[in-house]
C-alpha cells in the first residue's frame, strides 16, 4: 500500500514544531539508495523545484521532498509498488500530485499530508494545464480536473485511436494520437484546460519516413525531433506553427541523441552522447551553431539565463554559453556507483538560488554552488 512515510530532516517536527532555522547551504551528496532508489536512470528518478525545496520522484513509486540546504528529507510519499513507469509526481496549484493505489493523490507540499484523491485506473499520464489537471488512463480519453478539488471539468476522446503524447504550455494542451489498428496516421489536436478543441479538425504530423517525437510546446508552435528511419538518432528539428499549421524543417549537421530542450526565445538545443550541442532557430529553419563541449554521455539539458546546463557520465556539471556553444565551466566528477542504467542518460540538472542539483548515473544526487561567470 502507498502512503506517507516518516519524514526526516526539518519536516519531522510536524505542524506543531518550531519554525526551521535559516542556514546557509553547503555542498552535499546523497546516495539515492538512502531514499529507496536502486538505479536512477531505470527508476526514472528526477528532481524539480518546489518553492524553496526539491521535489524528487522515481516514476510513480516514490516521491520525496528534500531541503536543498543539506539534502535532508522533509517528507516522503510511497506510491503503489506496482508502478513501473510514468507518470512521476508533479507540483501545480499549491499541491503535489502523485500516483496512488486509487489513482491520483493530492498532497500538501508543506508536509505531504493527503488533501484528496480521485479514481484514475491505469494512469499513463498526468499533466498540469494552467490551473487544471489532465489525466490519460491508457485509452483514447483525456479527463480534465480542477487542481483544488477532484472535480471533473471536461473530457476529450478520440475513438479508434490511442494517445502517444500530451504536452502542455500555459492553459493549452497538445494531444498526439495514432490509429488503434495500424499504429499509423499520427495526428494531433490542440485543447484548452477543459478539453475543448482549439482547431476545426485534427492536424496530421508532417510526413516523414520515420518517427516525429514531440519535445516541446510554446505559445506559438510545437517542436519535434525527426528520427532516422533506421537508427535511434534524430536528424532534424521540425516546427509546426499552432496558428497556421505550417511546418519548418531544419536538418541537423550531425545525427544527435533524442534529447532536446527549448529556450524561451524559440531556439532548440540538441545534444548527443559525444558532447556536441547544436542550436537550432526552428522558426527560421537555420542552425545557429554546432559545437563540441566535451561532455561525454550528456544528460538531458537545461537552458536558463542564456546558458545550457548538462552533466556527463561521471556526474560532472558543465555550463555552456548558448551564444556560441563555448564551455564556460565544468565541475568535479561525482562517479558514485553506476547501476544497471549506467548506459542510459541522467535527467536535467535543477537550478535554485545560485545552486545546481545534479542526479548522476552513479545513483547520486549532489549540490554544487554555481560560479559567477
Amino acid at each position: 500500500m502507498g502512503g506517507l512515510a516518516g519524514a526526516g530532516g526539518r519536516g519531522a517536527g510536524g505542524a506543531g514544531g518550531a519554525a526551521p532555522e535559516e542556514r546557509a547551504p553547503e555542498p552535499w551528496e546523497l546516495d539515492l539508495r538512502d531514499v529507496g532508489v536502486q538505479d536512477a536512470p531505470t527508476d526514472g528518478f528526477s528532481c524539480r523545484p518546489l518553492a524553496a525545496e526539491l521535489l524528487c520522484a522515481a516514476w510513480g513509486v516514490r516521491t520525496v521532498v528534500l531541503d536543498p540546504a543539506d539534502g535532508a528529507e522533509s517528507w516522503r510519499y510511497n506510491g503503489p509498488r506496482t508502478s513501473l513507469g510514468p507518470p512521476a509526481a508533479i507540483a501545480a496549484g499549491g499541491a503535489v500530485f502523485a500516483r496512488s493505489e486509487k489513482g491520483v493523490i493530492a498532497l500538501d507540499p508543506a508536509d505531504g499530508a493527503e488533501l484528496w484523491q480521485l479514481d484514475a485506473p491505469e494512469l499513463r499520464d498526468l499533466v498540469a494545464v494552467g490551473d487544471r489537471l489532465a489525466l490519460q488512463n491508457g485509452d483514447s480519453t483525456v479527463r480534465f480536473y480542477a487542481q483544488e478539488t477532484p472535480e471533473r471539468l471536461g473530457t476529450w476522446e478520440v475513438p479508434g485511436r490511442y494517445l502517444t503524447d500530451l504536452r502542455a504550455h500555459g492553459d493549452r494542451l497538445l494531444a498526439v494520437s495514432r490509429d488503434e489498428e495500424t499504429g499509423g496516421a499520427p495526428e494531433m489536436m490542440l485543447l484548452d484546460g477543459t478539453g475543448r478543441e482549439q482547431w476545426h479538425a485534427p492536424r496530421p504530423l508532417a510526413p516523414v519516413p520515420s518517427l516525429l517525437e514531440l519535445v516541446a510546446l510554446d505559445e506559438e508552435a510545437a517542436y519535434f525531433e525527426e528520427w532516422d528511419p533506421e537508427l535511434p538518432v534524430s536528424v532534424a528539428v521540425q516546427r509546426m506553427d499552432l496558428a497556421s499549421g505550417e511546418w519548418v524543417r531544419t536538418e541537423l549537421p550531425h545525427p544527435a541523441e533524442p534529447r532536446a530542450v527549448l529556450a524561451d526565445d524559440g531556439l532548440v538545443y540538441v545534444t548527443d552522447t559525444a558532447g556536441r550541442v547544436t542550436a537550432v532557430d526552428a522558426a527560421a529553419g537555420e542552425v545557429r551553431w554546432s559545437a563540441e563541449t566535451g561532455v561525454s554521455g550528456a544528460s538531458e539539458p537545461l537552458v536558463a539565463d542564456g546558458r545550457l546546463y548538462l552533466s556527463d557520465q561521471e556526474g560532472r556539471l558543465s555550463v555552456v554559453d548558448t551564444a556560441d556553444g563555448g564551455t564556460l565551466w565544468t565541475g568535479p566528477a561525482h562517479p558514485g556507483t553506476p547501476g544497471l542504467g549506467s548506459d542510459a542518460w541522467a535527467p536535467a540538472p535543477v537550478l535554485l538560488d545560485g545552486w545546481a542539483y545534479v542526479v548522476t548515473l552513479g545513483n547520486t544526487l549532489y549540490a554544487v554552488r554555481l560560479p559567477e561567470l
